[in-house]
């Protein structure tokens, strides 16, 4: 009996055995598993302090990374105690401190790449991180303590470039994705016309200009909207488009739906005006890290040339992560651009303000990035989605929206709709290495531009190689996606930002010469692609245009290959595929339109050929030079070789001529890309996001029959009979698309 009451109880035995194992948890972690810690400790820190940069709090990045390392030290030192604990508790015979600390850092960095959409490639990538923390501990207290010992030192030193060595097995899949040429051997085309390519310089312009705000005045973040702001504008009321949103981005602004900011920066050129307006929105970024000022450069170069610019701010609709994004965040973003314009149209009828009397209304562009690239053409085709908006009047009436430049834009359903564009002049920039949006969706909107006969509208597309989404904006910079995902992603290649944005620029204030200041000469920079090309900064483009005078032959929507339409057939020889099917984007889905897809071994020959019919239809004088578009496709093919083409154009009277393509312009293989940092992720990330590295791109051609005449003097007197391609190398595979006419000689 007294022995049984001298027994300890359950729990004192328990609190024994537990204070036993505390004691013994970390008794085998030595100074070398010690040093490993702390190598995992580093890379940890350096991994919090990188997810700082994608989780800000608005109050700055020293603030949020010290306060996010010092609860990511806590919580990793936290963790990794109390595993060895559990550890301990189970006897497993390894440092238990050491595998917490690794557990808890690699679970950690899983969890923060969460938004990469790898998953299980996920927690390899963040095992690997982890390990090469902690050998990197290991090894330098392995050199260290063998400092004194040669031969120990050498062996340590060996280990570390093995392991070197190791995690960079098989890196990039390709060093920097160049394009093929297929019909010439230097990849910059040589500029024929130097005389052409100065007077059509699109650098800075003559003109002063001054440099301010306006906005609401009450902007709790940024003075130059607050109390700086040169001139004080109204709020608007979103409330019917967007009831509510979170209460925690109500509180970082300080104001809901119901009283939305007009805010801008404005560049204004010196004189009196009239000035065509150019406005610029941003796209989605992280709220906090305000985008609206990464358009300077474009500002500037708008201004010093004689327009009005402002870079509209949108930043209260970007993602947070803290409060996620308004939906539906695209009609909001269209709607406020047309609210910016009523109310300088307002300030210009008011006295007392820069704009009075200065802003031409009847010419007016839009400038949009991103998910404002899209909100343009919004804007331009607004009675779609806002007909019955009485806040809106004067659209279309006093205010004209005559052009529309897209840079890398988004292209999705709004209300199970897409803007439909009509008579607007419409240009699209996007960049060969684009992570964000992979896919060319400008190109889409290309196709849903109608000019419907006027030969002073046009369309084009400008495809830059090396370029990505985010430099076109200097905020948002070299990586694509927010932190910690963009540090995976492969920068080797990309074009230098300064660059990039030169490029933007150029062909920007290109277009809009051409279109608002009535400059025409300025198509050129986008339909001769030597002009074209001196505009790229040095980097590869790829050019699709389209003027209001051009006559479809035939865009091959058809599902029948032979007849296209009344007085025109065509037919093929040594093609071993022959069909009309959709041009597909990187995903291999639809981008909503067909083309004419030709694949060969060696050689083969694709005509068309027209009878009167067509022509009495037309009339002869509607064919003074001949349009199309290319694009290779022969990456889809096993095996695939470099190819040549010429054309040949017959006359109805019986004369022909050949010329090869390459004296119009040169066809280039698309750039391949490789978008992650290694192989393995390359298939991996977002789900197969970049599985393919290549997109199909056009080119357009366009052929004056002057050149054919040249050779064959009356050839086409009487009209054209037939005009054939014919392809010699391969195999290779191509599809045509927009095949037609100009009347003039361009």
């Amino acid at each position: 009996m007294d022995a049984e009451k001298r027994k300890p109880s359950v729990l004192r035995r328990l609190a024994r055995y537990a204070a036993v194992r505390s004691a013994a948890a970390f008794r085998r972690d030595t100074s070398g598993w010690m040093a490993a810690s702390a190598g995992v400790t580093v890379i940890w820190t350096a991994a919090v302090a990188v997810c700082a940069l994608g989780i800000p709090t608005g109050i700055g990045y020293g603030f949020d990374a010290s306060l996010l390392i010092a609860a990511g030290l806590i919580g990793l030192w936290g963790c990794g105690a109390a595993a060895a604990y559990v550890l301990s508790l189970l006897m497993l015979p390894i440092p238990r401190l050491f595998a917490g600390v690794f557990l808890t850092s690699a679970a950690g960095m899983t969890y923060a790449l969460n938004d990469t959409d790898m998953g299980w490639a996920g927690a390899v990538v963040a095992a690997v991180i982890t390990a090469a923390g902690a050998a990197a501990g290991g090894l330098v207290m392995a050199l260290v303590s063998a400092r004194r010992h040669p031969l120990r030192f050498a062996a340590a030193a060996a280990a570390a470039v093995a392991a070197a060595v190791v995690l960079t097995a098989g890196m990039p899949l390709a060093p920097a994705g160049e394009p093929v040429l297929l019909t010439a051997d230097d990849r910059i085309v040589e500029i024929d016309d130097a005389a052409s390519v100065r007077d059509l310089e699109a650098g800075p312009g003559p003109y002063g200009f001054t440099h301010f705000t306006y906005g609401s005045g009450t902007d709790r973040h940024r003075a130059e909207y607050g109390d700086e702001a040169g001139v004080i504008t109204r709020t608007v009321n979103a409330a019917s488009i967007h009831p509510k949103w979170s209460p925690i981005r109500s509180r970082f602004w300080g104001f809901g739906t119901g009283r939305l900011p007009l805010n801008g920066r404005v560049w204004m050129p010196e004189g009196d005006g009239p000035f065509p307006l150019v406005l610029i929105v941003h796209g989605n970024h992280l709220m906090e890290d305000f985008s609206d000022e990464g358009y300077r450069y474009l500002g500037e170069r708008l201004a010093s040339r004689g327009f009005i610019a402002v870079s509209v701010d949108e930043n209260f609709l970007n993602y947070s992560v803290w409060s996620g994004i308004p939906k539906p965040d695209m009609k909001l973003r269209s709607w406020l651009l047309l609210q910016h314009l009523r109310e300088i149209a307002e300030l210009s009828r008011t006295p007392g303000n820069p704009f009075e009397g200065r802003v031409d209304l009847g010419k007016v562009g839009l400038i949009g990035h991103s998910r404002g690239g899209q909100a343009a053409a919004m804007a331009a085709d607004h009675a779609r989605w806002f007909a019955d908006d009485p806040s809106l009047e004067g659209i279309g009436e006093e205010i004209r929206i005559v052009s529309v430049a897209a840079i890398a834009p988004t292209d999705m359903l709004v209300d199970r709709k897409q803007a439909q564009l009509r008579n607007v002049n419409y240009l699209t920039i996007h960049g060969s290495r684009d992570a964000d949006l992979q896919n060319f969706y400008g190109d889409q909107q290309y196709v849903r531009t109608a000019l419907d006969g006027r030969e002073d509208l046009f369309k084009a597309e400008i495809y830059l190689e090396g370029a990505n989404h985010g430099q076109f904006n200097t905020t948002w910079g070299r990586f694509d996606l927010s932190m910690p995902g963009g540090m995976l992603l492969n920068t080797r290649g990309l074009m230098d930002g300064e660059a990039q944005r030169e490029a933007a620029a150029s062909y920007i204030a290109a277009f809009m010469e051409a279109t608002l200041a009535g400059r025409s000469e300025y198509r050129r920079v986008f339909s001769d692609p030597d002009i074209r090309q001196s505009h790229a900064s040095g980097s590869v483009v790829f050019g699709r245009y389209e003027g209001g005078g051009y006559q479809a032959v035939s865009r091959f929507e058809q599902s029948g290959v032979r007849s296209l339409q009344i007085g025109v057939t065509a037919d093929a020889e040594g093609v071993k595929e022959w069909k009309h099917a959709a041009a597909l984007n990187r995903d291999g889905r639809s981008r909503g339109y067909k083309g004419l897809v030709l694949a060969w071994d060696d050689e083969a020959r694709y005509r068309l050929s027209f009878d009167k019919r067509y022509w009495l239809m037309v009339g002869r004088e509607g064919a003074a030079a001949i349009a199309f578009s290319l694009a290779d496709l022969s990456h889809e093919l096993p095996e695939s070789g470099a190819y040549s083409v010429e054309i040949e154009v017959e006359g109805a009277s019986g004369l022909s001529a050949r010329l090869p393509l390459e004296r119009f312009g040169t066809l280039k293989s698309p750039p391949r890309v490789t978008y992650t940092i290694h192989r393995f992720l390359e298939r991996r990330f977002e789900n197969g996001k970049f599985k393919a590295d290549v997109e199909p791109v056009f080119e357009t051609f366009i052929v004056s029959l002057d050149a054919f005449e040249e050779e064959r003097p009356g050839l086409a007197k009487d009209g054209i009979r037939s005009v054939t391609l014919h392809i010699s190398g391969g195999p290779g595979k191509l599809m045509m698309d927009d095949f037609g006419f100009y009347p003039d000689r361009r």
